[in-house]
């Protein structure tokens, strides 16, 4: 259900008035109004308000808002054109454009750290918004480095689990198109370097920053 239904319909079941809804989160009516009328979807702050006086759980209607917040293409559908993720039917982190050069899904914050002149290989700074983030199944079409400078993560590969953290094994090298996933143990940040090799005397397009780790 999208998220302006969901506010909608939780309304209704409470027998309230968007007026009455207003005065409960703490918002004006009209606000209300562009939520259900003409899908705005509000700060992180006032969708937990919402979700707390509606009786959701926080995280279930973040996901939804950040998910209304996802740009389309021209054909409606999800606009992937900054993204080289290659998702798996249940990946679930809808990333969106942020101040400044970040991108923000409820659970991580990237922000481009630097791309090398040319593109051939870019930076990222990704850090955990909650102690337990997770990346669900995804793939990348170049190779990447994951380093952990804060915090501990679980590195799922098709054939083995990697623990990273500053005192103990701090990277790990995930080759193009290997499936994996990745899950925070408690808050913290990680260094990605995404490689992308060119052929021989071909100079390398510059890419666009991915609204995830590039892991």
């Amino acid at each position: 259900m999208e998220f302006r239904e969901l506010i909608r319909t939780r309304r209704e079941a409470a027998g309230w008035t968007k007026k009455r809804l207003a005065e409960l989160v703490g918002v004006t009516q009209p606000y209300i109004v562009q939520i259900e009328n003409d899908g705005k979807v509000p700060s992180d702050a006032v969708v937990q308000r919402l979700a707390d006086v509606l009786g959701l759980d926080r995280r279930e209607l973040l996901f939804a808002a950040y998910r209304a917040r996802v740009p389309l293409d021209a054909d409606g559908r999800p606009d992937r054109s900054y993204d080289d993720l290659l998702p798996s039917n249940d990946y679930d982190q809808p990333f969106v454009p942020g101040r400044g050069s970040h991108l923000e899904s409820p659970d991580f914050i990237v922000r481009d750290l630097g791309t090398s002149v040319g593109g051939g290989f870019q930076v990222s700074l990704v850090e955990t918004k909650t102690d337990n983030a997770r990346l669900a199944e995804h793939r990348h079409p170049v190779t990447v480095t994951m380093v952990a400078i804060a915090g501990t993560f679980e590195v799922e590969l098709p054939d083995r689990t990697v623990t990273l953290d500053p005192e103990n094994e701090v990277s790990v090298t995930i080759r193009a198109g290997v499936p994996h996933t990745v899950t925070a143990r408690g808050l913290g940040k990680f260094i990605t370097v995404s490689l992308a090799p060119q052929p021989t005397g071909e100079r390398p397009a510059a890419r666009r920053a991915a609204p995830h780790p590039e892991i």
